[in-house]
């Protein structure tokens, strides 16, 4: 839906993609930037005037072809397009999710004033898919080596499903109810009432930013620069809302949650630069606000054993906080000195504070239970308070033509200050407060900090114009703190080589090398800091998850990769490239968890230019994806012990992931250059398998294939009707297939004990055609 252009910027530009529903502000907004965007162009051309006759003249006697290259053209795009069907999943980030037509419009504008001009001012306006909900608008205008001014607008809806449904009133708000006439059940089977009262909920999020930059050269090398963002998030995510307490008697629904974010970020800059030294002061504030705080929510199931009889239908209500406002301030001071025309040093200290102090909600909405509290909370809101350090350094030197190297240095501390107190916890509106003073519902809160050093040296050298050989070693130390492994530590080096062989061969090759180990690994470590003294030695063998499971994150780990490339040009129309890279993780210490995984992937391109006319191209790639993870099946009690080491209860699971994509190309220009046409095909096929192997004590079944398929097909043609119309075709065609285990034939009530969306696996056909004139001015 672009149009294409050849024009020659003033400044890089970025090209946002658009989203969210239009606020009566924002439409006032985009209204306004409009506005200036017709404004704009005019009050140019009447300030530029004399630039541009100065322009004209000296652009008297240029050939043709020197004109193209160095004279600007502006261009707007306006028409009509089409969309065959309807589907989230098609137009996901674009927009294009409904059926019917919808307008064609682009624009891409620039004025400048003439190389030898007294005074280069310039304003730049582009906007892109402003008929679709993916719209962005900017408008630039400045003078060059003096001021810039940028106001920019844009739109990212995000469409995750439209076959959901829910049987509460009330989607979209911060309280949902059951419907009248419900009949409440321990379990989905009894809910005769749930199937009738299915209404359909779009899970989607639309986004809105609009933002304002300035920046200022200033006298004396200095500069500075002013950033202003507003965005704006709507729309419905799905959460899960639990009543329950313990692992025999939990019951849930999937909610619609509601989104309704904006978030305020702030930069300024002061940069002074010059040929010795050069330096930056920065300053960043970010405000998040949610216009919902929480989440509430009526109980659809009948009261069971183990539950406050006033938690069930129909006096029982849940709720849930929402992500709460947040505040983050960062000071950032950057140094680069140059100690000769071949050294250079680079310096960065960033200083940053969050804050999260929003009010906590009350412990129940149970008034039943809100009477048995004895142990009110500890304190009436979290006191978030997270101090962060950064530092880098970096050594750079080039001594001869032939060597480089490098030293490089990174501190990076993010300190939890935020309060610990003890929260006698009520397990999801469901229970009665324990009075006493060891129980596993007493918990401490466990702020949670780290500190990462990092240090590397590299070096290149290079031994002909044609042979470069490089290496890069780094060591890397993380602490942690209320984590089962205190401290990791991690050595990594990598070795490259590239060649050129005449002008027909060109390849590289590069390998790596990486060992993860670290301090003790403990896993009753955040039990011993989340639970109150004298709790693990009541608790049957000490441990919440088993004893030999490790966290892959944390997990010791040896990593080798390997990556080669190889380009050939056997004739001067023809280009051939290979690509592949290998990896292999091996979890060599971990019993339990993810155990080994690798990752391949190989690349094939082809591109070919056989007459002037005509440029071609494919290409091949194919992933593989593999991982092996074991575990244990145990029970709670006193036996668990006994459990978690028996070998009939272990058992592996082997994934297996594969993504094959297939593509090719061409466009046709000829001579006259007044037509032009193109045509992409792509295919793509990912398959993934799980394979189980279990112990005597377990049964297990096979679990059919994941897949999705995806082809798409998409062609355009110009035709340049005069030197400043031209009118534009594009046809695009998609179909995407895809099955999905956790969602194909799983309806809202197929679980007996958690009331679901019942949203499938997305399947579709859509074609868009367009059709549109391109004036050139």
């Amino acid at each position: 839906m672009n149009a294409t252009t050849n024009t020659t910027r003033q400044l890089s530009r970025k090209c946002p993609a658009g989203h969210g529903a239009q606020a009566p502000v924002q439409r006032a907004v985009l209204a306004s930037m409009i506005a200036a965007a017709l404004l704009l162009p005019a009050i140019a051309l009447a300030q530029n005037d004399e630039s541009a006759t100065a322009e004209q003249t000296s652009s008297e006697g240029k050939s043709d072809e020197l004109l193209a290259l160095t004279e600007t053209k502006s261009i707007f795009e306006f028409g009509f397009g089409y969309i065959s069907d309807n589907s989230f999943r098609f137009g996901k980030y674009t927009g294009l999710e409904n059926k019917g037509g919808f307008g064609v419009f682009n624009l891409d504008y620039i004025n400048r004033a003439s190389y030898d001009a007294p005074a280069r001012d310039y304003v730049t306006v582009r906007g892109t898919n402003l008929g679709l909900r993916s719209r962005s608008l900017e408008v630039d205008a400045g003078r060059q080596g003096d001021f810039r001014v940028r106001l920019s607008y844009d739109q990212i809806p995000s469409f995750k499903t439209e076959t959901g449904k829910t049987f509460y009133d009330g989607a979209g708000s911060d309280t949902l109810t059951v419907p009248s006439g419900w009949v409440p059940s321990t379990t989905t089977a009894g809910m005769t009432q749930l199937v009738p009262n299915l209404k359909p909920v779009d899970i989607k999020t639309e986004r809105e930013r609009f933002g304002v930059r300035m920046d200022k050269i200033l006298p004396g090398n200095f500069e500075v620069s002013t950033n202003y963002r507003y965005e704006e998030k709507d729309g419905l995510k799905s959460i899960a809302g639990v009543f329950g307490n313990t692992g025999g008697n939990p019951r849930a629904a999937i909610l619609p949650e509601p989104v309704n974010y904006n978030e305020h970020q702030f930069d300024t800059v002061v940069r002074y630069s010059e040929k010795k030294y050069q330096f930056e002061l920065r300053y960043h504030l970010s405000i998040f606000a949610n216009e919902n705080t929480s989440l509430t929510f009526q109980n659809p199931f009948s009261a069971i054993n183990g539950w406050v009889p006033s938690t069930g239908f129909p006096t029982g209500f849940g709720e849930m906080a929402l992500p709460p406002d947040n505040k983050f301030q960062q000071g950032t001071a950057k140094f680069g000195y140059n100690f000769t025309d071949n050294t250079r040093l680079l310096a960065d200290v960033a200083i940053g504070r969050m804050s999260q102090n929003d009010t906590f909600l009350a412990l129940t909405l149970n008034p039943t239970i809100l009477a048995s509290i004895l142990e009110p909370l500890p304190r009436n809101s979290l006191q978030g308070e997270i101090n962060t350090t950064v530092i880098n350094l970096r050594l750079s030197s080039r001594p001869t033509r032939q060597f480089n190297w490098g030293a490089s240095f990174r501190y990076d501390d993010r300190d939890n200050n935020t309060p610990i107190d003890i929260f006698n916890m009520i397990g999801a509106d469901s229970q009665l407060q324990n009075p006493a003073d060891i129980s596993s519902r007493r918990r401490l809160n466990q702020p949670y900090s780290f500190e990462e050093t990092k240090f590397g040296l590299n070096a290149g050298y290079r031994l002909d114009d044609g042979t470069r050989f490089t290496a890069v070693a780094e060591h890397r130390e993380i602490d942690r703190t209320f984590s089962e492994r205190a401290e990791t530590r991690e050595n990594t080096f990598t070795v490259s080589a590239s060649r050129g062989f005449g002008e027909q061969f060109d390849g590289s090759v590069r390998y790596t090398y990486a060992d993860r180990g670290g301090s003790p690994y403990d896993g009753t470590v955040p039990l011993q800091f989340g639970f109150v003294e004298g709790f693990l030695e009541e608790e049957p063998g000490g441990f919440e998850a088993p004893p030999a499971l490790r966290r892959f994150t944390l997990a010791s780990r040896e990593r080798n990769q390997i990556g080669a490339n190889l380009s050939y040009t056997p004739i001067s129309w023809l280009a051939l490239s290979v690509d592949g890279s290998y990896s292999k993780d091996n979890y060599n210490k971990s019993e339990l968890g993810l155990t080994d995984s690798k990752v391949q992937s190989y690349t094939f391109d082809l591109s070919a230019t056989p007459v002037e006319q005509w440029t071609t191209y494919a290409f091949y790639t194919y992933d593989k994806l593999d991982s092996d993870q074991n575990g244990v099946s145990f029970r709670s009690g006193a036996n668990r012990l006994a459990q978690v080491t028996d070998p009939n209860n272990f058992w592996s699971a082997f994934h297996n992931d594969r993504i094959d994509t297939v593509g090719a190309g061409l466009v046709f220009k000829p001579d006259d250059q007044r037509f032009k046409f193109g045509a992409d095909f792509v295919y793509a096929l990912s398959q993934s398998d799980i394979d189980f192997s279990v112990g005597s004590n377990l049964s297990t079944a096979p679990l059919p294939t994941n897949k999705v398929r995806m082809t798409t097909i998409s062609g355009y043609g110009q035709y340049q009707m005069t030197e400043k119309l031209a009118v534009k075709a594009t046809l695009y065609y998609e179909r995407y297939r895809s099955s999905d285990i956790a969602l194909d034939g799983v309806e809202a009530n197929q679980l007996a004990n958690v009331i679901l969306l019942g949203d499938q696996a997305p399947n579709f056909n859509a074609s868009v055609a367009t059709v549109s004139l391109i004036y050139s001015f």
